[in-house]
């Protein structure tokens, strides 16, 4: 909650001193964006920080209960899981890739949306509500293309890791049939139980992929926006109230 209220302290402090060529590079939409979308994400990185130390030493604790019961089977296990690991890179690098795009067809589309909300008065006028309205939509239609694309990379991801366990019992008991491991009731029935264990860090791994890659497009966006140029200390004047007769002097 801190780190929230103060990146959006600073995103908003920022906003307000902006030169003007800086808001060339930034609008309103833009910004509201990086104070909901962003810091909501940086935000929540903080649930899944320990994750990252704490996901690898659960598979390597219940790698070893997999030793002690099946021996040099669960080299085999140890094998399958690094390859469905190893897998998951290019879905990772695809996820945080199709983040930005969407990141930038929000900002396109918010973009457009401050700028017709600007000029209604215009729009209204010569008539051109039908033509604004399609350009939006077109916006819109990117976005949700983008969208699309990413929640299909991870519903890939996600059916990668629920059938993983299964896959691993199955390298793993053929492993053990084929090196003559014999395989009692109390191995299969202990292994299997690890098995299910282990599918509870395999299945965080790729909701900590999707917020490691999230939080890295966040992390690039808000930094870049905080070093943009402001205005100069002496660019405005502050006088009290009384201290001179004229209102407005041109």
């Amino acid at each position: 909650m801190r780190v929230r209220s103060g990146l959006t302290a600073i995103v908003y402090r920022k906003g307000l001193c902006l030169s003007n060529r800086s808001r060339q590079k930034h609008t309103v939409g833009e910004i509201i964006i990086y104070m909901s979308v962003d810091v909501e994400h940086i935000g929540k990185f903080s649930w899944y920080m320990h994750d990252i130390w704490l996901l690898p030493l659960q598979v390597l604790l219940d790698l070893v209960i997999l030793y002690k019961n099946i021996d040099m089977a669960s080299i085999a296990g140890l094998v399958a899981i690094v390859g469905i690991m190893v897998g998951n890179t290019p879905f990772s690098k695809l996820q945080e890739k199709y983040q930005g795009k969407i990141m930038e067809a929000k900002d396109r589309r918010m973009k457009a949306t401050s700028e017709i909300l600007k000029s209604m008065r215009i729009l209204k006028l010569q008539s051109w509500e039908t033509l604004y309205l399609h350009r939006l939509q077109e916006l819109r239609r990117v976005e949700q293309g983008y969208l699309q694309t990413y929640l299909y990379t991870s519903s890939a991801v996600t059916f990668l890791f629920w059938a993983a366990p299964t896959f691993v019992s199955a390298i793993t008991f053929g492993t053990c049939l084929l090196i003559g491991v014999p395989l009692t009731a109390g191995k299969v029935l202990s292994a299997l139980t690890t098995f299910q264990i282990l599918q509870v860090p395999i299945y965080n791994l790729p909701e900590l992929v999707s917020m490691i890659s999230q939080c890295n497009v966040s992390l690039n966006q808000i930094p870049t926006f905080v070093q943009e140029e402001e205005l100069q200390c002496n660019a405005v004047e502050n006088l009290p109230r009384d201290s001179i007769d004229l209102v407005v002097e041109i």
